[in-house]
């Protein structure tokens, strides 16, 4: 049927009394078949619909940020033992004599020092200590440059080491410190 000016015209004076004798024209066979028809699309919108409502609840949950972020492994703090201190202590000592290394009782060292022309070798000694002792992440408890900060010293840092691990027996002597 070929829609023109025409068409669309018969279209808008349709009437009750045409759509009557229109239905009364199709035999039961063909209202049967348009009937499967209809209800058949009607089901496969629903079913289309649940898919839908299921993948948006799946994608709401894989982008909840509870999946999205990663997990941290956390991992209780142990001291570093004495011996591994001490050994990384004469280390540094043997970089610069103008700098002090002390070791604390507390698992830490003390490193500072009274000559401000120092400065190089003291930063030199604080970045030094990640090669050192690969096994130990250092923190700085205390960190001051200059006189009227620094009480006695014109620079002074004091870190503790606290031993990095990921199997068992490795936990209590930071094995990363080598023998040099």
């Amino acid at each position: 049927m070929k829609l023109g000016f025409d068409s669309v015209a018969r279209l808008r004076s349709f009437n009750y009394s045409q759509a009557t004798s229109l239905l009364a024209g199709i035999d039961t066979k063909g209202l049967q078949v348009l009937t499967v028809v209809w209800a058949g699309a009607l089901a496969l919108c629903v079913m289309a619909s649940m898919e839908v409502s299921v993948l948006r609840s799946v994608h709401d949950e894989s982008v909840s940020p509870s999946l999205v972020a990663p997990r941290v492994l956390m991992l209780p703090p142990q001291q570093v033992n004495q011996a591994v201190l001490e050994q990384t202590a004469s280390r540094l000592r043997r970089l610069s004599k103008k700098v002090e290394v002390d070791v604390g009782k507390d698992g830490g060292l003390a490193i500072h020092s009274k000559d401000p022309s120092s400065f190089r070798d003291w930063i030199i000694e604080l970045t030094s200590l990640e090669t050192m002792a690969p096994q130990v992440r250092w923190r700085f408890t205390s960190l001051c440059v200059g006189s009227v900060v620094c009480q006695s010293y014109q620079m002074s840092a004091e870190v503790v080491g606290e031993v990095v691990s990921f199997g068992p027996g490795v936990a209590g002597q930071a094995g990363g410190a080598s023998k040099n």
